[in-house]
């Protein structure tokens, strides 16, 4: 389940390819308790929401879909929400910035596309 899921994503490279990984784990929470494995792997989120500093524009919406899928959870929001903080403190980036941009600047684009 979750853990090959985990393998493969972290071994992918091509943006295209975690895209579709992203996706298969999107798609595996429906059957598992993603949070508790999110929070029992440490940096495990951290390495995800990493993927919205990406140039491609469907990894960044797969990635942004699966962080508030994330936040609907019970506790999910808080979670995510220290995530994104701790991981743009890391970045020397202002929280949020990312997310603000990428919706920001897409207008119009079909995401599905």
């Amino acid at each position: 389940g979750m853990p090959l899921l985990m393998t493969i994503f972290e071994k992918i490279r091509k943006d295209n390819m975690t895209k579709l990984a992203v996706n298969c784990l999107y798609a595996a929470c429906e059957y598992a308790e993603p949070l508790d494995y999110l929070r029992s792997e440490l940096g495990l989120m951290e390495r995800l929401y990493r993927l919205v500093y990406s140039d491609s524009i469907k990894l960044n919406s797969a990635v942004m879909e699966f962080l508030f899928l994330m936040a609907s959870y019970e506790g999910g929001f808080e979670f995510v929400h220290n995530t994104v903080v701790s991981t743009d403190e890391k970045l020397d980036r202002k929280s949020y910035s990312r997310i603000i941009e990428f919706f920001g600047s897409r207008k119009g684009i079909d995401l599905n596309e």
